[in-house]
């Protein structure tokens, strides 16, 4: 028989091998003749060949199973440890380690989603960096910090705060602005943020410095019209107290208006207006220049389609002041105005008929269309009936008593 161990023969029998000391294989009962053939028609001597070889695969055959075996374990020994890695990344992430993260995800190559991973990472870094810089409230941070969130398109909430960026960025810029004294476009830019901190009441300041500006350029220029209104703006836009600079427009105004009045020849209208500039320029001056010297006693008008003949009227005067004296025809025309200065006398000659009579008394003689100005005194003497003959006016005693009701300036 065969030793099933070392493969020697040993003899029919035996319980152990004599040459390993192996236990003998088990006699079946069914030993065949050595010269007898076997099924396969094979000698028992190549039966045993047969089987040396086989056993000597047989080595082979477990290395490669035992090879197989720990190439599996080795296999799923790495591959535990990727997936213990990407699990230690994935915590590195939960825990805001961005960086950290996405190395680790770069590290692991194409395993599972590690390379979207990684970006994810990228994304939630540049955000974090982004609020950083958007808390800095430093001049320029917030403009890093938008182009940031407008990289990152909308990602978490990269609009939101993209938009809070703006706002920020707008609003330094109109601080700038203002501050270098552009505050047109300041007051523009704090205007579109609206109640953004307190873009509403810079944006009125902003205004109220344009328009104190105009107001200031428009006072130098002469234009005191549009000076006092920007002064009135600025102040509504609370940029101070222009009371002081209104009231200058105003007089300014005034005295232009005066020597524009007193150039037309309506000296009492810019008597008047130079006497309202109390302690303004030279208020006196020019009210006591519309003053004028009273003219010569005579005629200092006279209808020359009326002939100077027929009745005549003299007109003495013995009032104290000037006098004017105005003869009105019946159709309404004036015929004659005299002046008569005090202590003297004139005669006016007209055609007979019936005629009205005014009078004007005064000590400042303002021209022919003021007279003596709201300060005279102007009477209507009613109306009389002239004949071919001499008449003489005078007070008290015996003729044709006049009228002596007063009027004013216009109705003389």
């Amino acid at each position: 028989m065969i030793c099933n161990k070392c493969q020697n023969t040993i003899p029919d029998g035996s319980e152990f091998c004599s040459f390993c000391g192996a236990p003998a294989p088990v006699d079946t009962g069914e030993t065949e003749q050595k010269d007898s053939v076997n099924a396969e028609g094979n000698t028992p001597e190549s039966g045993k060949k047969g089987n040396k070889n086989i056993l000597k695969v047989v080595p082979f055959v477990i290395a490669a199973v035992v090879v197989a075996i720990l190439a599996v374990v080795l296999s799923s020994q790495k591959a535990a440890a990727k997936e213990e890695r990407y699990q230690a990344a994935v915590k590195l992430g939960d825990a805001g380690c961005y960086k950290e993260a996405k190395q680790a995800f770069l590290d692991m190559g194409d395993y599972e989603d590690a390379p979207q991973r990684a970006d994810l990472m990228e994304m939630y870094n540049k955000y974090e960096e982004g609020m950083s810089l958007l808390a800095t409230g430093e001049p320029g941070d917030a403009e890093k910090a938008l182009k940031i969130f407008d990289g990152l398109g909308s990602f978490e909430g990269s609009q939101d705060a993209a938009d809070k960026c703006g706002e920020i960025v707008a609003y330094q810029t109109a601080g700038i602005l203002f501050q270098s004294g552009n505050y047109q476009e300041a007051g523009d830019k704090f205007t579109a943020l609206g109640d953004y901190l307190n873009s509403k009441e810079l944006a009125q300041s902003a205004y109220g410095q344009v328009e104190l500006a105009s107001a200031r350029s428009d006072y130098e220029n002469g234009d005191f019209e549009s000076a006092e209104n920007h002064f009135k703006k600025a102040q509504s836009y609370g940029a101070g107290d222009f009371a002081t600079e209104i009231g200058l427009c105003e007089n300014e105004k005034k005295y232009a208006e005066a020597c524009d009045e007193l150039g037309k020849g309506n000296n009492y209208t810019a008597y008047t207006t130079f006497l309202s500039l109390m302690e303004f320029k030279d208020y006196i001056q020019k009210a006591s220049g519309c003053v004028l010297e009273n003219p010569k006693t005579g005629e200092y008008y006279r209808d020359p389609s009326v002939e100077a003949k027929g009745a005549s009227l003299t007109i003495p005067n013995k009032s104290g002041s000037g006098l004017v004296y105005k003869i009105i025809a019946a159709d309404g025309k004036v015929v004659s105005c005299a002046f008569v200065n005090d202590g003297e006398r004139v005669k006016v000659k007209f055609p007979a008929g019936t005629y009205s009579m005014k009078e004007a008394l005064g000590t400042k003689w303002f021209g022919e269309t003021d007279l003596f100005g709201d300060e005279g005194v102007y009477i209507d003497r009613g109306s009389f009936t002239f004949k071919n003959a001499p008449y003489i006016l005078k007070s008290g005693g015996s003729g044709h008593a006049l009228g002596t009701s007063q009027t004013d300036r216009g109705g003389f």
